[in-house]
Order: structure tokens, then sequence, then C-alpha cells
């Protein structure tokens, strides 16, 4: 076969190939993953959007929390840990501090679009984005 002839098939093969491509992502991003809630509570509730979650029931990957923390500003220790991420988000949530409440890990959180203000306020080093917040109760 001579170039001028197979130079039709090219056209085809990217056309081909670009499709498969583009059928192939859709089922990727149309796939969710259900995860299982995970039962949490909200320890810090501070200015400047600072909170920290303390997750009492579930599994979530160790990365994405610290074990054990001691918050230096009352003297008292946790485990299983972190600080929330997605600050904007959570403040909606309607929750006070002490409130115990279930929550999904936020793998894709939106933008942040809301001011934060710089006072600091002891928090663990790990953060996490959350989401599906529901509120269980008050301890």
């Amino acid at each position: 076969m001579s170039p001028a002839n197979s130079r039709p098939m090219r056209p085809i093969i990217v056309r081909s190939a670009l499709l498969i491509m583009a059928i192939s992502s859709s089922f990727y991003c149309n796939t969710k993953t259900k995860s299982t809630p995970l039962k949490g509570k909200l320890i810090v509730s501070a200015v400047c959007g600072n909170y920290v979650i303390q997750v009492l029931e579930g599994r979530m990957d160790s990365d994405r929390l610290v074990s054990n923390w001691e918050n230096v500003a009352t003297g008292y220790s946790y485990t299983n840990v972190f600080t929330v991420s997605n600050y904007c988000a959570f403040a909606s949530s309607g929750l006070s501090e002490g409130d115990v409440f279930e929550f999904e890990q936020d793998p894709y959180p939106p933008a942040l679009n809301c001011s934060r203000c710089e006072i600091f306020v002891p928090t663990p080093s790990v953060q996490t984005a959350i989401k599906n917040i529901k509120k269980l109760e008050k301890n």
C-alpha cells in the first residue's frame, strides 16, 4: 500500500481513538463510590474557621488524621483527630462544639470562597475535607 492510500485511514483511527477515550472517561467520571459515613465529634470550634474533628467510629486512612494530639490551649489530649480543610462549607453546617455527627470524606472539595482571619488557634497539622454532615446528638 502506498503512503497516499494510507492517509485516509489516519482520520478514522484518530476519531475512533478519541471516541473510545471520551466514552471511557464518561464512565469513569460517572462512577461514584458510596463511602460509609464516619461518626465524629466537633471538639474545637474557634474563631477564623478553625474546626477540629475527632473520629469516633469508622475507618479513615491514617494519613488523613493525627493519631494523638494535645490541645495546648486546654491541656486536653485527643485521639484520631483532624482539622477541617473546607472551613467555608463546614461553617454553614450549624454544628457547635461538642456535637456528634455523621460525615464523609470529600476527596474533591469545592474551592474555598470565604475570607479567613489569621488568629492562631492550636489545631492538628493534618487537614481533611468533609461533606454530607448530619448532626446526631450533643454530648
